[in-house]
């Protein structure tokens, strides 16, 4: 009986150490379990810390990139709009060009006819120097040797000026203004002059424009008067004092007028037409 329980005592004693060599071994066991866990959460901290990083880049990432977008859009979009203008305004400097350009063509045309016309004043001022030449051969004497001189100044500037028919043809026309001054002036004067016969005489002279010129000596009281000669010579006037009655009255009465009376407005007989 005894022996009995002592083998009860000693099965139960051998299960209580195996039950504590169980739990002892399971503590292990649970305690591993648990470093592992604590490790597992590490690891998983660290990868949730790089996701969260990963994450975080790639919305920076998306960031800068949409703002980069939206820069290029900008520019883009600038760009096309700067792109836009200058090709408006290279329309409209097109447009500008053939305008020019016509023009440049119309302005051709009146450039050939302006010298065309340019060319003509060297002809036009030759022309008009052989009027007053003519003109001084064949009015009356007056002034001759002046106006020639003055004549022959103009001629040679007209050679000088062969590249300038503008500037010559404004000397011409200033000799012209002069002649036409000369031509309508009436100038009564006293000096000696040659009589109708050659002989000297002294008096008065009056001058009207250039198509008469008389005289009134004062000594001999003879009376002249300018007249184109009929025959052909080198002088193409000459005093005459043989006048017609009818003028010879009318030239008196206007010396008369003239020199003794104080109205100084008198009737000169004049044929106009002498000259012509």
């Amino acid at each position: 009986m005894r022996f009995r329980t002592v083998s009860l005592r000693l099965r139960f004693l051998s299960a209580l150490i195996a039950a504590f060599v169980s739990i002892a071994s399971a503590q292990v066991k649970v305690d591993e379990k648990s470093d592992q866990l604590a490790a597992l959460k590490i690891e998983l901290e660290n990868i949730r810390s790089q996701r969260d990083k990963v994450v975080t880049k790639r919305w920076e990432d998306k960031q800068v990139y949409a703002e980069s977008r939206e820069q290029f859009n900008q520019k883009f979009d600038e760009l096309k709009d700067a792109l836009e203008s200058k090709r408006l305004e290279a329309e409209r400097l097109n447009e500008e060009v053939q305008i020019l350009q016509r023009e440049v063509e119309e302005s051709k045309g009146q450039l050939e006819d302006e010298k065309a016309r340019f060319a003509g004043l060297n002809s036009l001022s030759e022309q008009k120097l052989s009027v007053l030449s003519e003109n001084l051969n064949r009015g009356i004497p007056s002034h001759v040797p002046e106006r020639q001189d003055k004549l022959n100044q103009v001629k040679q500037v007209l050679i000088q000026r062969k590249d300038d028919p503008a500037s010559a043809l404004q000397e011409v026309i200033s000799l012209f203004k002069q002649e036409t001054q000369l031509s309508r002036e009436i100038v009564l004067e006293k000096g000696g002059f040659l009589k109708a016969d050659r002989s000297p005489g002294e008096g008065h002279l009056l001058r009207v424009g250039l198509v008469a010129y008389f005289y009134k000596d004062e000594k001999g009281g003879q009376s002249g008067m300018m007249l184109q000669k009929t025959g052909v010579t080198q002088e193409s006037y000459e005093w005459r004092e043989d006048l017609a009655p009818e003028i010879a009255k009318a030239l008196a009465e206007a010396w008369d007028q003239l020199l003794n009376k104080a109205d100084k407005v008198a009737m000169i007989p004049i044929d106009v037409l002498q000259n012509k």
